[in-house]
């Protein structure tokens, strides 16, 4: 009877150590699914602190490109207030030129006037002298002709030529200083010069 109850017993102690053993087995696969979730929720802290730690590199990135850009944006309005500052000068300086070249001009004008006037009245005093000097000859002339017309019996009508006076006027050129030429004219009329005109009553 007791021989019967040792297999049993043995089937039963089996049985009792399989279930151990099955429990033991789902209580090691729950735990190794258990540290897997760990795992993979650690594996995900992991990746969140590398995405954070990015994203502070990132704005730390964005600081320095702001900081550039405020320093950029200075420079910007340095340089626009340097150009602002050469437009006015280059104004002014443009200005003073046109002022400059206006009193250059007014100076210029006024110098020629000045000097046409010198040169009007100089050519007035030589046209002056040179007609005093053919007036002297031309009262010559008149005074050779009317010698000639005594000596050879001739009335206002002769007409003496320049070899007839020649031996009475020593040495004359029958020319006008300002380069007219002299006609003698008859006795009766008194000489004329193509630039200067009759001799005149006055003269």
């Amino acid at each position: 009877m007791r021989l019967i109850w040792i297999p049993i017993l043995l089937i039963v102690a089996s049985l009792s150590w399989a279930g151990l053993s099955l429990s033991e087995h789902f209580k090691t696969t729950a735990e190794a699914n258990q540290l897997k979730a760990l795992a993979g929720d650690l594996s995900k802290i992991r990746q969140r602190n590398l995405d954070l730690k990015a994203g502070s590199g990132l704005q730390a990135e964005v600081d320095r490109l702001k900081k550039e850009n405020e320093g950029f944006d200075e420079a910007r309005k340095e340089n626009a207030k340097v150009m602002a500052e050469k437009a006015e000068t280059d104004k002014r300086v443009s200005e003073l030129k046109k002022t400059q070249i206006e009193a250059r001009r007014e100076k210029l004008a006024t110098e020629n006037q000045q000097l046409q006037q010198r040169t009007k009245e100089a050519q007035n005093a030589a046209f002056a002298g040179t007609q005093q000097a053919c007036f002297q000859m031309m009262k010559q002339i008149q005074g050779a002709k009317e010698q000639w017309a005594l000596e050879n019996r001739k009335d206002a009508t002769g007409l003496p030529t320049v070899e007839n006076l020649a031996p009475y006027l020593k040495g004359f050129q029958f020319k006008c200083p300002g380069g007219g030429t002299h006609t003698i004219n008859y006795v009766g009329q008194l000489p004329i010069c193509s630039i200067h005109g009759s001799l005149g009553a006055g003269h």
